[in-house]
């Protein structure tokens, strides 16, 4: 894991001088366009994450994924494809396999450009700080490489996200359709526009309250969730625990924004900050109701309102008219290092796995290039 770590390292730093260059123009999006030393860096960290997640061999559900891949079935590609569960992800994997290549590493790398693609042009466009980069590795980019098929959809949501902000309720709609064919429980995010607009109002303690009548009416939704598609069997709900300092991090921000609450919603004028807001406040509690009910499902469904966490907390700890004035600077010095000890923690698995241990197994550049047809 010790290259993980020193491309998380580097990477960072690397935005650091996109952050720099950013000051005089206070768009990210501007900076890379305009100046050529930001751009490059830009493209460097991209392919470097690219790479680092498409070259693997392992870790977590990896080898599952590509020993799958070997048993892709092209006799009968076709659109009807995408009306199974999980449709869309298995036509992908039809697609690679027939026209591209039967090496499962391929579906590794065209997975990889997607997700990080998609995650990147949005922090390109919407992020204004470098903590972003960061967050986004120690959140949803080790993630994408255990849950390919979730890390799509929750890729594509993003594009869902914008047409939603732009009010374009139909692409919105149209994208959350696109995710579904990857992962049909991120259908919970038709729920968005409803808490779009302001910052913990009613429509928020509405959808709080759909989640808590659904932890207790456990066994309709299952049934439910069981139509749409179903990864797990029950003997798994019993094996799997959520672990009680997850909890204690994701509250964290919570605690922040409450003690800021009313600077936001007197100053806050990024719906994109809004929207986050709602959907931390969400996934809090349905990572909470984890701990006491369906721990998959509410885990794995909460992940879905994390995809906008690299642009909130970075907003709120930087702007002065939305952070609180107090504490502000001191939670800044305090959150992000809670947040890598919680990460480290979690990798190595409370200390089971030493930090030195590879788990991802990469391939070699030549291998690579091999497959790519580049010798």
């Amino acid at each position: 894991m010790i290259k993980l770590i020193v491309l998380i390292v580097l990477c960072t730093l690397f935005s650091a001088i996109i952050d720099i260059s950013n000051k005089s123009r206070n768009s990210v999006r501007l900076t890379i366009k305009h100046d050529f030393v930001s751009k490059f860096i830009y493209s460097v960290v991209l392919i470097s994450i690219v790479l680092f997640s498409a070259m693997r061999t392992k870790y977590n559900d990896t080898t599952a994924y590509t020993h799958a891949f070997t048993m892709t079935d092209i006799s009968t590609i076709s659109f009807k494809t995408l009306t199974e569960g999980y449709g869309g992800f298995k036509l992908l994997q039809q697609l690679i396999y027939k026209y591209i290549s039967i090496d499962p590493q391929m579906l590794l790398l065209v997975v990889s450009v997607i997700v990080n693609v998609l995650f990147f042009s949005f922090i390109r466009k919407h992020c204004d700080y470098l903590e972003s980069v960061f967050l986004y590795f120690i959140g949803t980019y080790l993630f994408s490489m255990a849950g390919m098929k979730q890390a799509i959809a929750m890729a594509i949501s993003l594009v869902a996200i914008e047409k939603l902000i732009n009010r374009k309720y139909i692409g919105f709609v149209f994208f959350i359709l696109i995710a579904m064919l990857f992962h049909p429980y991120i259908v919970v995010l038709l729920v968005l526009p409803f808490i779009s607009r302001r910052v913990w109002d009613r429509n928020v303690v509405f959808v709080l309250l759909l989640g808590i009548i659904a932890a207790l009416n456990l066994d309709n939704v299952l049934e439910f969730a069981g139509l749409i598609g179903k990864d797990y069997d029950i003997e798994g709900f019993n094996n799997y625990t959520i672990n009680p300092l997850r909890v204690v991090v994701e509250a964290i921000p919570i605690f922040v924004y409450a003690l800021s609450l009313r600077k936001i919603r007197l100053n806050n004028n990024n719906e994109y900050v809004t929207l986050g807001l709602n959907m931390s406040l969400i996934r809090f509690v349905l990572i909470f109701l984890g701990l006491f009910w369906n721990p998959i499902y509410f885990a794995r469904i909460g992940t879905y309102f994390s995809v906008l966490d690299m642009i909130v907390m970075p907003m709120v700890l930087n702007k002065p008219e939305l952070r609180n004035e107090k504490l502000g600077s001191i939670v800044k010095c305090v959150y992000y290092p809670i947040m890598t000890v919680y990460f480290l923690l979690d990798i190595t698995k409370l200390g089971a796995i030493s930090i030195t241990k590879d788990v991802f197994g990469h391939i070699s550049f030549s291998d690579l290039f091999k497959l790519i047809g580049l010798v």
